[in-house]
């Protein structure tokens, strides 16, 4: 996973720009920040912010520990994805 994020970042064609304004930036950071702390959540990549020149996030995967999970159930305006993963065995509860 890691190998082939890190090509898919490294197009310079691909360009992130910043989130719109401060509350987005505080708000994303705040989804963020509380995913690092929580032990039902692991970020597998990304979580930096800055807003020393704009309101940068950088792109962040979290991987949630329960289906039910804040970022799971709550739209995040940003470049932030949530990924479950569902044991092997309940397929079809899954669908």
């Amino acid at each position: 996973m890691g190998e082939s994020f890190r090509s898919a970042t490294s197009f310079f064609t691909n360009f992130i720009n910043a989130v719109i304004d401060e509350k987005s930036f505080n708000n994303i950071k705040n989804y963020i920040d509380n995913a690092k702390k929580d032990p039902k959540a692991e970020i597998w990549v990304g979580g930096k912010c800055d807003k020393k020149e704009g309101y940068f996030v950088q792109p962040t995967i979290i991987e949630a520990k329960k289906p039910d999970y804040v970022t799971m159930c709550e739209e995040i305006f940003g470049p932030v994805l949530t990924v479950y993963i569902y044991p092997a065995n309940s397929f079809e509860k899954a669908l």
